[in-house]
């Protein structure tokens, strides 16, 4: 055994003496009424955690035999319940019971996909990058789960252990006539989510009302008399926002009992997250109809139901319904059920705490919001489970999205499922909510509990707001954990990423006034906005101050929210230019529904340092309601010079013109240099500095319009490359398309100042002026001869993919640039097409710097729709560039071509279709 994880070794599992004894395996799926049964299996979860403890979830398995990884080696008996992988791949085989030959051996996807008896949807599936079996496999001596090949596989298996000496029968393929007519009910509950899942109960009872709950007012919503089990619970609540939704508040009392055993939100107890998204899962279900939850909630002598308006200012109406069912006498060894509350502010190194119990009884899920301000990435965070004091948790897991059977931070976005979902992703507002329920692979526990989970890898992402309703059953009428903290019943907040909050600026004049958000339709960026009076505070315009530290060409933002009664249409000035096209809006527009929502009004601008300010100077006599300013810095290319810089050191000579655009979005820096040669052999001089000696490439960065001129380039006063003219792609009026240039590599340079001059070359009979529209220009250190930077080339298209830019320098010096294109492919055929810029025309040998790594496709290239050079093998045991990979030889145009990189397989020890390109040769032959 090289790792934990297998339970060859643990001692013997003697029973608890108190513990009933219950099915297992289909036929406990087929009967969540069970579920408040206390029981004494133990659930432990098998993964592909980094044991190191860092964020390298992947690779890591109970021991590895060759070319094999066992997944899970168990001891018996005991049942698996959950099989989760975020990247399958390999040959799957189970052995059960010490057998030497496999009864289920397959590749994993085909388990996964329902392609194997008897695994089928819906207990088996994909969805949002998590491949998932819920099928259950029960042992009775052992179960041993290898992969052939698996590459750098993610995986969890979830079982549950028990006592020594309990009779199971083992996992067969065929099904018997019991376990058939199970599945057939299992399906059937899983296929109609938002119906009550556990059997019918003819003898229960309804009970229903309406009442009014107004502001601060606690209110008993039914009190029921015992020994009973309440069966399904259904509400409807108005109004519904998320202020009236996170500060109504249910409590229920077991018992007589002094303090409440389920208290939280009244929403979020079922699953209803504060952005009140619908969703159906086997135990809770939202709709237009209102909330309804099926957990079994059994009791002795009484159940009190109340609900607390925590607000401020709404009264609420609430319409409920539940159903009950007598018990007499109540049954033995079955708990109470539970629901906490909890929310918390991340600080580092403190994980998230789900929950928290102490006493005897089973974890069984839980719903979590989680607010980020920075990106979406605190879903890094592993979940790690401890029961009963053990020293190392027994559930340990590869990451938030993993946890909730997802993966690959919910690719494919939102969904619900019967015990799994995420059902809300928002990433311009870092949020995500999901939920995990855990009820055949529910978590026992004798005398303790924690559930945690990280926020980000090692708990890296403070300042997180994260909120959760946890569920379990256990033996008290009540728990012994802090009552919920009234003052943290308030909306969650996203905040806009650098912006600049109304209710922060520095304002001159009457100040507006700072409201929240409540009346709005739209939540506000950091949960407030600044009301700006219409009538202008009697002639002083509203007015705040932006404080700019760099000399920058900016995308000046303005975001408000409206309303009916707000103002249709604004302007503004900037420091005092009253410039009616820049910073205007008007909403007089038909497409625009009941007049509520956001409105964001943009404007590039070149500001310098020090304070600046922008003035309201007319909105119609009606309020304006400003959330907040953005003020970004524009984008710039990478290791360029800006062309515009060197406008006060560029050398023209009369009749040219040469000025600096910065009102140029397309380009680099949101600025360009715009020359006007005026005649034909024109010259542009621009000085450049190098900082070491060595060899260079060089390239422009031109944006090409219908009268874009050709060129030949000298460095020095020598040519570039073997001298000719350089097309510069005209190109029709409107297209305005940053395009590359490249000028080729020069070797020996020395450091310190060069010259680069740029010679215009008339077309004969062109009588329109010419106009050379100029980005950038790249100078870069290259590792490889007549070669583009992968990164650096224009994306044209993907496909089953998406294409970044990757930084290297984590895994060495070995990449040109320290840095390369990388598309994350997703299946054989996926394909990145990039364009390919060539000067001159002639014939080129193409050569590719490729990089290789676990995860990593076989790759055609094609150019201009021709494969060129042999499919690639992109696989290896770790990240490493892989060297000059000869493509062949092509004769080209001059001008734009298309060369793609398809992923068109890959090795059988790969786990991914990834493509990493460093660099692409264009060699011309001599």
């Amino acid at each position: 055994v090289n790792g934990p994880g297998s339970t060859l070794s643990q001692a013997a599992r003697p029973a608890i003496p108190r513990a009933p004894k219950l099915p297992y395996g289909l036929e406990l799926m087929a009967r969540p009424d069970l579920l408040p049964t206390l029981r004494d299996t133990k659930c432990v979860q098998d993964s592909s955690y980094d044991r190191a403890g860092g964020n390298a979830d992947f690779g890591n398995f109970v021991r590895n035999e060759g070319n094999r990884a066992v997944l899970a080696d168990i001891r018996g008996p005991g049942c698996i319940y959950r099989f989760w992988s975020a990247n399958a791949v390999g040959q799957l085989k189970i052995y059960f019971d010490g057998e030497s030959t496999p009864r289920i051996d397959c590749p994993i996807q085909d388990l996964f996909q329902g392609k194997v008896a008897p695994f089928a949807a819906p207990l088996v599936g994909h969805k949002s990058g998590g491949w998932y079996s819920f099928f259950p496999l029960p042992f009775q001596k052992a179960c041993r789960i290898e992969v052939a090949d698996p590459g750098a596989l993610y995986y969890h298996v979830q079982y549950q252990l028990f006592p020594d000496g309990t009779p199971v029968k083992t996992f067969a393929v065929t099904l018997d006539k019991a376990e058939q007519k199970s599945l057939d009910v299992v399906t059937d509950q899983w296929r109609h989510l938002g119906s009550d899942p556990k059997p019918t109960a003819p003898a229960s009872r309804d009970l229903s009302g309406a009442m009014t709950c107004a502001p601060g007012q606690t209110r008993t919503l039914a009190t029921l008399n015992g020994p009973a089990q309440i069966q399904r619970f259904h509400i409807v609540q108005t109004p519904i926002n998320r202020f009236t939704l996170r500060q109504t508040l249910l409590r229920v009392y077991w018992d007589g009992a002094a303090k409440p055993a389920i208290e939280a939100p009244l929403s979020e107890f079922f699953g209803v997250e504060p952005d009140g998204i619908k969703f159906a899962a086997l135990m809770t279900a939202a709709s237009d109809d209102g909330w309804v939850c099926y957990w079994p909630m059994p009791f002795a002598k009484s159940a009190r139901l109340e609900i607390v308006n925590a607000g401020g200012s709404q009264p609420v109406q609430i319409q409920w319904n539940l159903t009950y069912l007598s018990q007499t006498p109540r049954p033995s060894n079955v708990g109470y059920f539970h629901a906490q509350w909890r929310r918390q502010t991340m600080k580092a190194g403190e994980p998230f705490h789900i929950l928290q119990a102490r006493g005897r009884g089973h974890y069984v899920g839980e719903h979590t919001f989680m607010q980020g301000d920075r990106g979406i990435w605190f879903m890094e965070g592993d979940e790690k489970i401890a029961v009963d004091d053990e020293p190392f948790p027994s559930i340990y897991g590869t990451g938030t999205e993993d946890f909730y059977t997802g993966g690959w931070y919910f690719d494919e976005g939102t969904f619900s499922l019967a015990n799994h979902g995420c059902v809300l992703k928002r990433d311009d507002q870092s949020r995500v909510a999901a939920y995990r329920y855990q009820l055949q692979d529910c978590v026992p526990f004798q005398k303790n509990l924690t559930v945690d989970i990280e926020h980000g890898n090692a708990n890296d992402y403070p300042g997180a707001d994260y909120a959760c309703v946890a569920y379990w059953y256990q033996d008290a009428a009540m728990h012994d954990s802090p009552a919920l903290d009234l003052a943290r019943l308030t909306p969650p907040i996203y905040h806009t990423v650098n912006a600049l909050e109304a209710e922060n600026l520095t304002w001159r004049g009457v100040p507006p006034e700072f409201r929240d958000d409540r009346a709005f339709a739209f939540e506000a960026s950091g949960g407030k906005l600044a009301a700006l009076d219409g009538s202008l505070n009697g002639g002083a315009k509203p007015t705040f101050v932006l404080d700019v530290k760099t000399d920058d060409v900016y995308n000046l933002t303005l975001s408000q929210l409206y309303q009916p009664a707000s103002a249709t249409h604004a302007r503004w000035s900037l420091d005092g230019d009253a410039n009616p096209d820049a910073l205007a809006f008007d909403l007089d527009d038909p497409a625009l529904p009941g007049r509520t929502g956001r409105w964001n009004t943009s404007t590039l601008v070149r500001l310098k340092p020090g304070p600046h300010t922008l003035a309201l100077t007319d909105s119609g006599g009606k309020p304006l309601y400003l959330d907040y300013a953005l003020l970004d810095p524009s984008p710039k290319a990478r290791n360029v010079i800006e062309a515009e810089s060197l406008l006060e050191k560029a050398e023209v000579a009369a009749p040219a013109e040469i000025k600096r655009n910065d009102d140029a979005g397309e380009c680099s820096g949101y600025s360009n240099l715009e020359w006007r040669p005026g005649k034909d052999g024109a010259t542009l001089k621009l000085p450049l500095a190098l900082p070491t000696d060595g060899d260079f490439s060089l390239e422009l960065g031109v944006v090409n319009g219908s009268h874009s001129p050709a060129l030949s380039a000298q460095l020095d006063g020598a040519d570039i490359g073997p001298g000719g003219v350089l097309a510069t792609y005209a190109a029709p009026a409107g297209n305005s398309v940053v395009r590359r240039i490249a000028l080729g590599r020069t070797t020996g340079l020395k450091a310190g100042a060069h010259t680069l001059a740029l010679t215009y070359h008339a077309a004969p009979g062109d009588a329109k002026p010419a106009v050379l529209t100029l980005d950038y220009i790249r100078v870069w250190k290259s590792l490889y001869s007549a070669s583009l930077e992968a990164e650096d080339l224009r994306v044209l298209s993907v496909k089953d993919g998406a294409a970044q830019t990757q930084a290297m320098g984590a895994y060495g010096d070995g990449w040109s640039g320290g840095s390369q294109l990388w598309f994350t492919g997703q299946k054989a055929g996926a394909e990145v097409a990039l364009e390919l810029p060539l000067a001159r025309a002639g014939r080129y040998q193409l050569a590719a710097y490729y990089t290789a790594a676990r995860d990593y496709a076989a790759v055609q290239v094609l150019v201009d729709g021709q494969a060129l050079g042999a499919v690639t093998d992109c696989y290896a045991d770790s990240v490493r560039a892989k060297g000059r990979t000869p493509l062949g030889a092509l004769t080209l145009t001059a001008g734009p071509h298309t060369i793609v990189f398809r992923a068109v397989g890959k090795n059988l020890r790969s786990s991914g279709y990834l493509i990493g390109v460093d660099a692409l040769a264009l060699e011309p032959e001599k």
